[in-house]
């Protein structure tokens, strides 16, 4: 039986993405400037939880 739901590539790569089951962390950005602004925040939090230099800077 072919399936009959048939997603564009770049859809069928997002669906992959944010369903994804509970215990896999995801963290999912725009594209373009904002994506990036977004993903560098993103990880200077992940980074400031460990290191206190990147903290402080991420809370200037």
């Amino acid at each position: 039986m072919t399936p009959t739901f048939n997603p564009e590539p770049r859809t069928d790569a997002l669906l992959a993405i944010v369903q994804l089951p509970a215990s896999i962390p995801v963290a999912t950005m725009a594209i373009a400037v904002a994506g990036a602004q977004n993903a560098a925040l993103t990880a200077a939090a992940l980074f400031a939880l460990r290191d206190t230099a990147v903290a402080e800077q991420r809370d200037r």
